[in-house]
C-alpha cells in the first residue's frame, strides 16, 4: 500500500509561524522607513522655512517679531487666516518683497487657518525667535516630532 505524501500538521503550523514572524518585521520595518521619512521631510521643510526667514530679515531688517507659528506663516505669504485674502500689514510695506514661503490651499486648515509653516504630520513647528537659546544670533526652530508633544526641541522632536 502507497503511503499518501503529505505535511503534518507540526510542520504546517511551524512554516506560519515563520510566515507570521516575517510580516510582523516586514511590518514594523515599513513603519520605521515611514517614520524617517517624515523626520527627512520635516527637515526639508524646515530649512526651506529657515531660508524664508532669512530673505525676510534681509527686506525688512528684523525676523518676525513673534514665536507664533501662525503669525510667522502669515508674515512669509502674505496672507492672513483666510486663503484667498492677503495681509495688507505686508502687501502694503514697500519693504516686503514676499511671498518668501508658498503654500498650497492643503495648507489651509479647513480654510481657516494658515498652517504653511507645518511639520510633515501636519503640527505648527515652533519657533523661538525673540530670545533663541541654541542660535542666540539667528532663531531656534523645531518641530514637535511624531508623538506631537513639544518637548522643547529634546526627545523625539526634529530639529533643523
Amino acid at each position: 500500500m502507497k503511503r499518501i505524501q503529505g505535511f503534518t500538521l507540526i510542520e504546517l503550523l511551524v512554516v506560519i509561524a515563520i510566515i507570521g514572524v516575517l510580516s510582523t518585521l516586514g511590518g514594523a520595518g515599513a513603519s520605521m522607513v515611514q517614520k524617517q521619512a517624515k523626520k527627512t521631510q520635516t527637515a526639508t521643510i524646515m530649512q526651506n522655512v529657515s531660508m524664508a526667514l532669512e530673505a525676510y530679515k534681509t527686506d525688512m531688517g528684523v525676523y518676525p517679531q513673534t514665536d507664533d507659528a501662525k503669525e510667522i506663516s502669515n508674515a512669509l505669504t502674505g496672507f492672513t487666516d483666510e486663503p484667498d485674502k492677503r495681509d495688507d500689514k505686508y502687501y502694503k510695506n514697500p519693504n516686503w518683497k514676499g511671498p518668501y514661503y508658498t503654500t498650497d490651499p492643503k495648507s489651509f486648515y479647513h480654510r481657516q487657518n494658515n498652517q504653511a509653516v507645518a511639520d510633515a504630520w501636519g503640527n505648527p513647528l515652533n519657533f523661538n525667535i525673540l530670545a533663541p537659546k541654541l542660535n542666540p544670533y539667528k532663531f531656534d526652530m523645531w518641530s514637535s516630532g511624531p508623538d506631537g508633544n513639544n518637548d522643547q526641541g529634546l526627545k523625539d522632536d526634529v530639529r533643523p
